[in-house]
This record gives C-alpha cells, structure tokens and sequence, in this order.
C-alpha cells in the first residue's frame, strides 16, 4: 500500500517528496500523524510498540547482523509508515555488507550489543531494545538466522534468480563472487556470541527464621529469564517467572 517513506536523524526527519505528498490531505494527515508520534517516543511519553512493528524490526536487525551490514541502520536507515496498521516499518537494504575485499567477518558485537542502553547511538533503536516484546522477538529471530538449515534451505529456493542477477554482475565483473561461506561464517559466530557470557551472580543471605534472601545479578549483554531454582539435594524448589535486564539485578526471598 502507497505510504510515506522517510529517514530519521537525531533532531530531523526528512519524508521523500513531502511537497508533492503534502498536496494530498490523507498523506498530509498522516505526516503529521508521524512527526508527533516520534516526538511523543522520543519523549517517553508514547511506547515504542504504538508506533513501530516490533516483528519487522525484530527481523531487520536480525538480518543485519547475519549480513554484517550495519552500516544500513542509524543515519542510513529508511522507514515506511503503513498506512493500513499506523506502525513503522523498515525497509531493510544491502549496504556494504559482506565481501571478500573487507576480509573474514568477525561478529565482535550484535546489534544488542550496539544499541542497547539510554544514549546508544539511534536513539529509537535504545528505546526497541528496552522492550521486552521486542527483544524477545529479536532473539528468536537471530537463532532463526543462525540455523545452517535456514540458509541450506534458503539458498536452495533462491538459487535460479542468484544465477539470474550474479550473470548479470558478471558483465562487467567477470571474476565476480558471492561469498555465500562467509554467511555461514556469520552464523558460527553468532550462536558462540548468543551462548557466551550468559551468567548470573547470586548472593544469598539466610536470617534466623531459615528465610533467605538472594539477590541476582545479570552481567551479560541479554535478557535472562529466571524459570526454576532449587537446592542440590532437591529439598527445595521453585518455579520462577522473572526476567533479569542486562545490567540490572533482582532480590527474591523464600523461606525455606
């Protein structure tokens, strides 16, 4: 559906063709429509799931991080705005990403990484990852990305319209190649990076009425979800439900 396109910067936003749109008073409503809301999430005075479609952006990044591509996202980013669902979508593009001239990839940090925390770069990429919802998405879809049958299965659809447009590269760059390993490259070094650092410290404190107290602590750069705790001998045990944020740290008691 025909909507408004439109990049972000820190103190602008710039809509493609806002004269030409702007004659047209749906278009017209709906920039305004967008010009405030971004301002009201910038200002914490809307969520950020009222405007942006959690899922899409879940997979953009996901993507980004599989194509080391992450000079597409901050300044360089584009966005629709769907006129059908009022959410904010991204168009996710190729933009110096993988190849053989930059070297073997080495996935350092993930977008996680990159823009998590007040004052991280792009500020509305901070504010998705303060989200719950959106971080949970965004870490199903990178284990999603980082499963070798994914690209085996991808590659094997794609691979007619790969021939198609590698053919036509070779026209005026005979020697040409897709460094379709360095994907797979990509994808060893995310799952390392997802499997790695995942650690809690506890301290725990016991009073005189056998109750103790532990305080939980998460030093890594994901969510961790807290499901069971129990006692070696299994004399006692608790089910959980409580997500520790990087960074932050939670106090329990139970009484033993």
């Amino acid at each position: 559906r025909e909507g408004i396109i439109f990049s972000a910067k820190p103190n602008q936003i710039k809509i493609f063709n806002e004269k030409k749109i702007s004659k047209d008073i749906n278009k017209k409503n709906q920039i305004r429509f967008l010009q405030s809301s971004l301002q009201s999430v910038k200002d914490n005075e809307l969520e950020i799931d009222r405007i942006f479609d959690l899922e899409k952006f879940a997979s953009h990044f996901a993507i980004i991080d599989l194509m080391d591509g992450y000079h597409a996202v901050g300044d360089n980013s584009i966005y629709y705005l769907n006129p059908v669902t009022n959410l904010i979508e991204p168009i996710t593009r190729e933009y110096n990403s993988l190849r053989y001239s930059d070297g073997q990839p080495n996935v350092e940090k993930l977008m996680i990484d990159l823009y998590q925390g007040e004052g991280a770069g792009w500020a509305f990429a901070n504010k998705l990852f303060n989200n719950n919802e959106f971080v949970e998405q965004y870490l199903i879809k990178l284990s999603r990305l980082s499963d070798k049958q994914y690209l085996d299965e991808f590659f094997e659809e794609i691979d007619e319209d790969l021939n198609i447009q590698t053919n036509i590269i070779y026209k005026d760059d005979p020697f040409y190649k897709f460094p379709k390993e360095y994907l797979y490259e990509r994808q060893n070094q995310i799952i390392k990076r997802l499997n790695q650092d995942l650690t809690i410290i506890a301290n725990i404190d016991e009073n005189n009425n056998a109750i103790y107290h532990i305080q939980f602590k998460n030093n890594s750069v994901f969510p961790i979800e807290l499901i069971n705790i129990f006692s070696s001998n299994r004399n006692f045990e608790s089910l959980l439900n409580n997500v520790i944020l990087p960074g932050n740290e939670i106090s329990l008691s139970f009484d033993l």
